[in-house]
């Protein structure tokens, strides 16, 4: 009679031969769960900070159409005219500008957190030319204000997601990727509209304080996320100078 260890081992072998789909798939939960418990601050933060980044760009894009009417009593068509030719120029820019200097800051200046650098300088400027825009102040000056908004709103957008990839192993990108996108359109997608028709509601109490409203939202989480992704930076190049170790 064997003992029962060896029974117990014996047992999870024919297991494993018979479901090796299962058995694959739990060694790939254990991997995932380890390599989460390996780099805790790496994953919060860079979670954290690209759903408060994305809360911010779904909140601007669902209310700034509302405050162009209600501040310059623009006509629908013509508002979403002037803020769609804006953003689809200058949108690219900042997205393909943000490419371009991470690339830069990892390969000439040997800096492995160069995405969340990136990541920070969107969090920190964008809110700055944002209050500019949702202040009521004149037509051209919100128009001119809105095109380096644009540019820096844009700035993260790819690489808060290719950011991942770099310090995840390619094993796990997979599911990471999906937790990331779960948690990142409950909170930055799910949460920024409702926080702003909330905080005009029952803080403002008035419908044309729509721009306030999305200043008082964004800008303090905006600004709590770069000073994150700057603190912690330290955190990220560890990661990812782990990965580019393992998979070199």
């Amino acid at each position: 009679k064997q003992p029962p260890r060896r029974a117990h081992a014996a047992l999870a072998l024919e297991t494993a031969a018979d479901h090796p789909g299962r058995a694959a798939e739990e060694k790939s939960t254990t991997d995932l769960l380890a390599f989460i418990r390996l780099n805790p601050v790496t994953m919060s933060v860079h979670l954290l900070a690209s759903s408060v980044l994305v809360l911010g760009t779904s909140a601007v894009i669902s209310w700034t159409p509302a405050y162009f009417t209600r501040t310059f009593a623009l006509a629908e068509g013509d508002v979403a005219l002037l803020i769609g030719l804006i953003i689809a120029v200058f949108g690219p820019v900042g997205a393909l500008g943000g490419g371009w200097l991470t690339r830069y800051l990892e390969e000439k200046r040997g800096d492995l957190s160069a995405s969340w650098l990136v990541m920070a300088v969107s969090a920190f400027l964008t809110p700055l030319f944002g209050v500019l825009v949702y202040t009521g102040q004149p037509l051209a000056v919100t128009l001119a204000a809105f095109v380096p908004a644009s540019i820096f709103g844009s700035l993260s957008l790819g690489i808060m997601h290719a950011g991942l990839q770099m310090i995840a192993p390619s094993a796990l990108r997979g599911r990471l990727t999906a937790i990331f996108l779960f948690f990142q359109t409950l909170i930055g997608v799910g949460l920024g509209p409702f926080l702003r028709g909330l905080v005009t509601e029952h803080v403002f109490g008035d419908p044309s304080k729509v721009g306030l409203a999305l200043i008082s939202v964004t800008m303090p989480l905006s600004l709590s996320a770069g000073a994150a992704l700057l603190i912690f930076r330290q955190a990220c190049s560890t990661s990812y100078g782990r990965i580019k170790a393992a998979e070199a």
